[in-house]
């Protein structure tokens, strides 16, 4: 099983021999535009893109040579929404950019259909259980900038947790209250932790 062979089979479109292929070690493989097997199967391979999604260590965030990710190229393709929805679902950055700087709106002209879907998910953003969390060091360069005094706690406020999805939409520690504890649209803590990081 080689890493030529997973990204053939998925950009063929052939779940069969992907499902014989997809390792963890090789599921994030590029080719030499840097399309992974999740890129080709955001293009519109509903079912091939929700196999992929299960396999341990799949990176939603990856990115091609033009900084396209598999949200981007779901949005910007004819065709099905099911990889969009599947996309979305599952926590994958609304906001990202292209090395252009173009995010979904752009991608999405002509794409009536997945424009007003995406409107409605700002608009609206789903929430999605936080279902594992592990500790989160701090880099030796984090921890230095510190000492230092020039990273304060929770400065950037950025969120890091494994987990199947994340809490959507989620762009400060606004939902999190001083205990780390995710804080739902009622304001009431919920029994999930997440790691407040510098």
């Amino acid at each position: 099983m080689s890493a030529e062979e997973l990204l053939n089979a998925c950009a063929r479109g052939d779940l069969d021999a992907a499902k014989l292929l997809a390792t963890a070690d090789i599921i994030n493989s590029q080719d030499k535009e840097g399309h992974t097997p999740l890129l080709w199967a955001s293009n519109g391979k509903d079912d091939l893109l929700k196999f992929l999604l299960t396999v341990p260590n799949v990176k939603l965030e990856c990115r091609d040579n033009d900084g396209m990710t598999p949200l981007l190229t779901a949005v910007s393709m004819d065709g099905s929404m099911g990889c969009l929805q599947a996309l979305v679902e599952v926590g994958c950055d609304v906001y990202a950019k292209d090395t252009c700087g173009m995010g979904w709106k752009g991608w999405s002209r002509g794409q009536t259909a997945k424009r007003e879907y995406m409107e409605e998910i700002i608009k609206n953003p789903p929430k999605i259980a936080v279902k594992e969390v592990k500790e989160v060091k701090k880099t030796p360069a984090e921890k230095k900038a510190e000492a230092a005094g020039r990273l304060q706690p929770q400065q950037s406020k950025k969120i890091r947790a494994t987990a199947e999805s994340v809490v959507f939409g989620m762009d400060d520690a606004d939902n999190i209250d001083e205990d780390g504890n995710l804080i739902d649209a009622d304001h009431h803590a919920t029994k999930s932790k997440v790691c407040v990081v510098s």
